[in-house]
């Protein structure tokens, strides 16, 4: 499909996948009002005890999210259960649908599978899906996996070799910049790869400073948008009277075609 990063004059029709840019407090009822989900993540299985699993326990537990932890190590099962007292630690020997079964796989609202093999997130992914789980979540490393997982619909393929080439991608990309400022802070693609998401500094020779977004010499290249700016730390989806002032954090995604490598290139000529 066709690459479109949308303007005031853009309409989504049947049959189109759209990308949102949300503050986190506001997402459930943005994605609730137009029909994607319907009720909160409550309940959270999770399979693999990696250290990954270990960064989201954390932040699911303190957002008060109940949390089931399945792990195949017995050693590595009691770590946790005494790091996590409020976690539901449960070894996972035998076989998996037994064990997903034992937990009760059918009255999660996600499952996020992180054990160090591709093929056991893979199937435990597959399980999930064909018990129905809202929000299904799979680590997968080899591109092939990643493919095949995108054609059945699950939800969501994080993949550590992808997010190593894209800090590549950043790195080379800083080079080619050189010591020059408002260069990439961080950098993904999405968009099966169409687009890219950057994050600048805004210092004070950026051309857009203290201009408001609708003013007429605030006018962007086509296929680039500026998704959030973060102020003072706090998150800022921008409207026509949003400004930019020196220090604050731009995030802005373009068509990769369009070659941002410095924050003033997003402005049209």
């Amino acid at each position: 499909g066709k690459l479109i990063v949308p303007d005031g004059k853009f309409t989504i029709a049947t049959g189109d996948i759209i990308g949102l840019a949300a503050c986190r407090e506001n997402l459930f009822d943005i994605l609730k009002g137009i029909g994607i989900i319907r009720e909160k993540t409550r309940k959270v299985m999770i399979v693999g005890g990696t250290i990954e699993a270990e960064y989201l326990i954390d932040m699911l537990v303190k957002d008060k999210k109940k949390v089931t932890l399945i792990e195949s190590d017995i050693d590595r099962c009691r770590e946790l259960m005494e790091k996590y007292p409020e976690v539901n630690v449960s070894l996972g020997s035998g076989e998996l649908a037994d064990v997903l079964e034992v937990e009760n796989i059918g009255s999660m609202d996600a499952l996020v599978s992180l054990t160090t093999s591709d093929e056991m997130n893979m199937v435990t992914s597959m399980y999930a899906w064909s018990r129905n789980v809202p929000s299904v979540i799979t680590s997968v490393d080899a591109p092939e996996h990643l493919k095949l997982l995108h054609r059945v619909n699950l939800d969501i393929t994080l993949s550590a070799s992808e997010i190593s080439v894209n800090k590549l991608i950043r790195f080379i990309r800083n080079c080619e910049v050189g010591a020059e400022k408002n260069e990439i802070e961080k950098y993904a693609t999405v968009a099966d790869n169409k687009a890219e998401v950057l994050q600048f500094s805004a210092d004070e020779g950026f051309k857009g400073l203290d201009k408001r977004f609708c003013d007429p010499q605030f006018k962007l290249k086509k296929n680039i948008i500026i998704a959030s700016v973060i102020h003072n730390e706090e998150l800022i989806i921008p409207n026509g009277s949003s400004t930019i002032t020196k220090g604050d954090k731009v995030i802005v995604v373009a068509d990769k075609k369009a070659g941002i490598e410095r924050l003033n290139d997003i402005f049209a000529d």
